[in-house]
């Protein structure tokens, strides 16, 4: 498995952050903040998806422009099984959950 054992992640579990402690990914733990207090205030479940410690794991877009670009940068999604592939599965209600949490997002004061 690629994931850590200690924080799985369910197809209806909520908005997903992907994290990286040596930075293959764009979220940082001041961006995790910012995701977690806005889910906990509109009431939106919210998931970490972190690489097992010895997977390397892919690097996204996020982390190469996060370098180029002096703004917050947070890897997040729905969660999925077999992304990449012709048969990506994703639940409807994490689907709405993540159109949730991208209204109240755009919301903020």
């Amino acid at each position: 498995a690629t994931t850590d054992p200690t924080n799985p992640v369910s197809l209806d579990g909520g908005v997903v952050m992907k994290i990286s402690y040596n930075q293959r990914y764009a979220t940082d733990s001041c961006v995790t903040a910012i995701v977690q207090g806005i889910c906990e205030k509109n009431g939106i479940p919210c998931q970490k998806f972190v690489n097992h410690s010895d997977v390397r794991g892919g690097s996204t877009i996020g982390a190469i422009s996060s370098t180029h670009l002096p703004i917050p940068v947070a890897d997040i999604g729905g969660p999925m099984l077999a992304m990449h592939s012709s048969r990506e599965l994703i639940s409807a209600k994490s689907q709405l959950e993540l159109n949730q949490f991208m209204t109240a997002l755009f919301q903020e004061d």
